[in-house]
């Protein structure tokens, strides 16, 4: 009984003593060196630790998240961006002087940074970073700290370095009982006192530092990843922090074929593998792990094999993507993927043209530069076939291609006309129904290709082949994705710029840089009003009239839908509009509201009408008025079907003004 008692008054002390020095163990939750930190306006505003035993988990905010401050990190009156750093505080086995973190100018004066890290298991935190400042730097850092992210408590202010010298500043935290074992500890520095646009303070290296409070260690580590840098470099992650002289012993890394070093990582979880045989792209491989210890001195249980390959052996064919005239001389193909030369300028692989003379690929290996010794023929159509041509992985082609080609470099002016323009929809700014259509009012097709569509300050070029026929219509839209869903039709993407609302010049500008055809619109009359967020697109019912005298613009009166259910757009994409003899003498005095009816329609600046007749969307007259001279009148329209109605209002003179207007109910 004596014996047993004593063994186990041993033990019970071996255990106290090393649960006692486990419990006093500093461990190194967090780092942030900021290698890779861009200048502003590239900077980055939430940027994660990149060593300790928290590496990508921890994060430092100044994004206006967790308590933080929303800085500016634009080019002009950037408030943080990122400055050359210090090795001072660098806890890496490999230091760098790489990136700082860098807060400055006076309008970010009482912003600030926010540290959310985990405490569990911990306590005693301690932050450390190295700093430098200029003299008209930021002269306070203000500490706060939480538990929430929320509400926050001021423990210190420290005056800054503002010297060129760095230093290292250290925040001792010991005392703040509340920050102990908390899964989300959050520490904020308020930055202040700078007094120029340039000032500035730097921070390096920060660091956080806590006391563990664990019971001692007795789970084995294992590897949770394996995975190749490059054919080079190789990289081993560990579930725990690990043993430096354990993890670099390069016996312990086996079936890769010259490990020259292991070199372990300031987090201690993670080691490199430097090869001096470097893996084969594209070829899997494998490596096997065992005999690694952590920091308590537990051995890896069983030894642990992972796949490592770095690369992908390509076996995806070729494909030509677009081949296009660059002048009568000169024809390019681009390629989906990098070349191999050889046989991109090998002439046999480009038939279909007369007198290719050479082939030349680019720089980048992606495109191959056709020199004709026959020229093509300006406006005559030719065919090119492709085929044979290997990529870098030596794939051929997997079939021929054929593009017909085409380059119309005539001085003559072409029969584009803008035929309708719908600037301002009335979605509220959106921009996403605005168009523009263009109508080929010539007897032949017109290849589109390198004309130029011009409004305002907005630009667009037909990059490709666009063959247009004679009578056809081509849309172009700021935003072709939701024009194209509203409308039924198909739009090209154009400039993704809006169409000015307050009026502006429209031009289409021939390859060979001809004025074809201009438009200079206007919200205001002559031009029809109701384009101006009412409705209905401007349209020209007449391509062959002068579409830069605004008495040949109508609105449309095409109904295509609802906005919201409320709001109706009235246009004619791609078709031409229907045309109706209006005099234009009293265009523009008739209002109708509201529109889309319900319950009734009020039609108002009737004065000097004598009959008012409605017809439905077939032609169908629904109901018919004798006027009184009264200037406004109220129809019923509760009763009536929904959908598009035309109203023609037979003035005293004579004339005729028409209208329309949809019924919602």
């Amino acid at each position: 009984m004596k014996t047993k008692l004593w063994i186990t008054r041993i033990i019970t002390a071996i255990t106290l003593v090393f649960g006692l020095n486990n419990a006093n163990a500093q461990d190194l939750l967090c780092s942030w060196h900021f290698d890779g930190l861009l200048a502003a306006p590239n900077t980055i505003t939430s940027v994660p630790a990149d060593s300790g035993q928290q590496d990508g988990t921890a994060y430092i905010y100044f994004d206006g998240t967790n308590g933080s401050s929303t800085w500016i990190t634009a080019t002009t009156g950037n408030e943080v961006s990122a400055f050359t750093g210090s090795t001072l505080n660098d806890g890496r086995l490999v230091t760098a002087a790489t990136m700082s973190l860098c807060p400055l100018n006076t309008t970010a004066n009482g912003k600030s940074f926010v540290m959310k890290f985990d405490m569990t298991n911990h306590e005693n935190p301690i932050l450390t970073f190295a700093t430098r400042g200029t003299g008209t730097g930021f002269l306070s850092h203000i500490f706060e700290y939480s538990v929430d992210g929320v509400s926050f408590t001021r423990f210190d202010t420290v005056a800054s370095n503002v010297t060129s010298t760095w230093a290292i500043e250290t925040i001792d935290l010991t005392t703040y009982d509340a920050l102990d074992g908390v899964a989300a500890a959050y520490i904020r520095i308020i930055f202040d006192g700078a007094t120029s646009s340039s000032g500035n303070n730097r921070m390096d290296n920060v660091t956080i530092n806590a006391t563990s409070t664990s019971l001692i260690d007795i789970t084995p580590p294992v590897v949770v990843n394996v995975w190749a840098l490059d054919l080079n470099t190789v990289q081993v992650k560990y579930s725990e922090a690990m043993r430096d002289t354990s993890a670099e012993f390069i016996n312990h890394y086996t079936g890769l074929a010259g490990i020259a070093s292991a070199v372990l990582n300031s987090g201690l979880d993670t080691v490199t593998l430097n090869l001096s045989t470097p893996l084969v792209f594209g070829v899997p491989d494998t490596i096997c792990i065992a005999d690694v210890r952590d920091t308590t001195g537990n051995l890896m249980a069983i030894s642990q094999c992972f796949p490592v390959q770095y690369g992908v052996i390509d076996v995806t064919p070729p494909t030509a993507v677009s081949a296009w005239p660059a002048d009568l001389a000169t024809v390019k193909v681009k390629f989906s993927e990098a070349l191999d030369q050889t046989t991109a300028e090998t002439l046999a692989n480009y038939t279909g043209l007369a007198g290719i003379a050479t082939a030349t690929l680019n720089s980048t290996l992606d495109t191959v530069t056709l020199a004709l010794s026959t020229h093509l023929i300006s406006g005559v159509s030719d065919t090119l076939y492709v085929n044979n041509v290997e990529d870098i992985a030596n794939n051929p082609m997997a079939s021929q291609q054929m593009f017909v080609l085409m380059l119309d470099t005539s001085t003559t002016t072409k029969a584009l006309v803008i035929t309708e323009i719908m600037y301002n929809s009335p979605e509220g700014g959106l921009d996403s129904l605005e168009f523009i259509e263009i109508y080929n009012n010539d007897v032949v097709a017109i290849d589109l290709m390198n004309y130029k569509l011009m409004y305002g300050t907005s630009s667009y070029t037909f990059a490709t082949s666009n063959i247009l026929n004679a009578g056809s219509y081509v849309l172009i839209a700021p935003n072709a994705t939701e024009a194209t869903n509203f409308y039924g039709v198909t739009f090209i993407q154009g400039a993704s710029n809006g169409i000015s609302n307050s009026g502006t010049f429209v031009k289409i500008v021939s390859p060979s840089g001809l004025l074809v055809d201009s438009v200079n619109y206007l919200p205001t009359a002559p031009w029809p009003t109701a384009a101006n967020a009412g409705g209905p697109s401007l349209t020209l019912c007449n391509p062959n009239s002068d579409n830069n005298d605004a008495a040949n613009w109508s609105v449309s009166t095409h109904y295509i839908g609802t906005i919201d259910g409320t709001t109706a757009v009235f246009a004619d994409p791609g078709t031409s509009c229907v045309i109706t003899s209006i005099n234009k003498s009293e265009s523009g005095i008739i209002s109708l509201y509201p529109n889309p009816a319900g319950e009734y329609l009020k039609i108002e600046g009737l004065e000097s009408a004598s009959t008012i007749d409605i017809y439905n969307n077939m032609g169908m007259l629904v109901s018919s008025f004798v006027h009184r001279g009264e200037e406004s009148i109220t129809i019923e329209t509760a009763t009536m079907q929904n959908g598009l109605y035309y109203v023609s209002i037979h003035m005293n003179d004579g004339s005729l003004n028409s209208k329309s207007f949809v019924i919602l109910n």
